[in-house]
């Protein structure tokens, strides 16, 4: 079984690494926020109409099915840790954090122009900073290997899965 969950902040670069680690690796993709928007629409449509627990009911589902696969890489939503049952699920997977800087997660969020629910556009700075303080030991828990993306040469991050790969 080859299956590597990537973790950490919106726009750190997930699913930017999932897709390249996917093709290199010739392993199947899964983005678990791309899927909740393709079975459920939107994710601020869902946080609008329904609430951030019904969201994160949905993102429980979604990450309990793509657990079920035995081969791939993994791209979850940044909140993915909040919920103690997601916790422990991810603590039998080989997680991989992806970290950054606040400001260099907040240049990429700035420069995608897509609405993420749990920031506040008025101080979004600010609000980043908190919510990663929030997260950053539940991900730093369940990592098996952290990665400084910003520190890091996408060269020296793909060199690490293919090293990787051979072990999982």
């Amino acid at each position: 079984m080859s299956r590597i969950i990537l973790v950490g902040m919106s726009g750190v670069g997930k699913s930017y690494y999932g897709n390249r680690l996917s093709s290199i690796l010739s392993l199947p993709f899964f983005d678990t926020d791309d899927i909740i928007v393709s079975k459920f629409g939107s994710i601020d449509k869902i946080f609008d109409e329904s609430g951030e627990e019904a969201f994160r009911d949905i993102e429980t589902e979604v990450l309990r099915k793509v657990l079920q696969v035995n081969d791939g890489i993994i791209s979850t939503g940044g909140g993915i840790v909040e919920r103690e049952a997601n916790r422990e699920l991810l603590k039998r997977e080989k997680v991989v954090f992806l970290y950054s800087s606040v400001t260099y997660l907040y240049n990429n969020i700035v420069k995608d122009h897509i609405n993420r629910p749990m920031l506040d556009d008025e101080d979004l700075l600010g609000s980043i900073n908190k919510l990663y303080k929030k997260r950053k030991s539940s991900y730093e828990e369940l990592a098996y290997k952290s990665i400084d993306v910003e520190k890091t040469s996408e060269e020296e991050v793909i060199l690490y899965f293919k090293s990787i790969k051979n072990i999982l």
